[in-house]
């Protein structure tokens, strides 16, 4: 024998399973959906980062940082917007994104939005790590960015130094590792650079004011149209790091362009020109002597 079912029953039942399948189509949204959030999540920080890095290289170099970071947040990125805001040395960018849902529309949400936001800012570089030193040191107020300079190799210094000219007491050559500075050392650095890490404003280097006349030759050899790395000094002290007559205090980096070196007659000199370098890393704060470090700050 069988026995009927209700209708009555048979309207519940229907009822239970379409509040079950509310219930299951909102742990797949839950599932499904909010992983492809947290994935759209982390494509648009990326794109926020991206364009407050691209911006403070762009505000650090004299370009528009706004077009800058649109670019690299928008065009390269996956954001559908960035709204970018420039303060002091520091640009900010808010970028979002929209995206359809896959089970969530089933419950009311056709589309689903993402967004990040990432402040980032430049100024003189606190440390550089594995950078090729060139052997030479120059005095903060010798010289300015953008312009062409001759780096004399001479220890004495004129009565009346010509316009654009670096010597004496606002260069050496230095002493990277301490001990005797050879010149067969030297050269070596002069040619390959010296792999080190510096740390701005906490740290001395030994150097040697005099000439060393076959360092510049291996310049003109090896280095002319390169862009090298000079340590910057704002102070000496009597030699402790090493052999050499005196240590220099390292305060910020300079980055120069080797367009010429006369290596014979008096006077010997390296020339060219100090430009701006981009490089990554944590800012020290204000100001830079043409090499800047750009790193996100929150």
């Amino acid at each position: 024998m069988f026995r009927r079912t209700a209708p009555e029953q048979r309207a519940q039942a229907l009822i239970i399973m379409a509040l079950a399948m509310v219930v299951l189509v909102g742990f797949l949204a839950l599932a499904v959906d909010g992983a492809n959030a947290y994935a759209q999540r982390r494509l648009v920080q990326n794109a926020a980062d991206a364009g407050a890095l691209a911006g403070a290289r762009a505000l650090a170099v004299g370009e528009s940082p706004e077009a800058a970071a649109v670019e690299y947040a928008v065009g390269r990125n996956g954001a559908d917007w960035a709204e970018v805001t420039v303060q002091g040395q520091t640009v900010t960018v808010v970028a979002g994104r929209s995206f359809p849902s896959f089970f969530a529309r089933v419950l009311g949400w056709p589309t689903m939005s993402a967004g990040g936001q990432a402040t980032a800012g430049y100024g003189r570089p606190r440390v550089m790590r594995g950078q090729g030193f060139f052997p030479v040191a120059v005095h903060s107020e010798s010289f300015q960015v953008g312009q062409s300079y001759q780096i004399w190799d001479d220890d004495k210094e004129p009565d009346d130094p010509p316009e654009g000219v670096i010597v004496g007491g606002n260069r050496g050559w230095l002493n990277f590792n301490g001990g005797n500075l050879s010149n067969a050392e030297l050269k070596e650095w002069v040619r390959e650079g010296y792999t080190t890490t510096l740390t701005a404003g906490a740290c001395w280097i030994n150097g040697d004011p005099g000439t060393r006349a076959s360092a510049l030759h291996e310049a003109k050899e090896h280095r002319i149209g390169d862009t090298v790395i000079m340590v910057v000094y704002d102070g000496v002290r009597e030699g402790q790091e090493g052999n050499g007559q005196l240590d220099y205090h390292v305060i910020s980096f300079a980055a120069f362009i080797i367009e010429s070196v006369e290596d014979t007659g008096e006077p010997k000199w390296i020339e060219g020109e100090f430009v701006r370098y981009v490089t990554a890393g944590p800012p020290l704060g204000l100001g830079d002597h043409g090499v800047i470090a750009i790193a996100l700050t929150q």
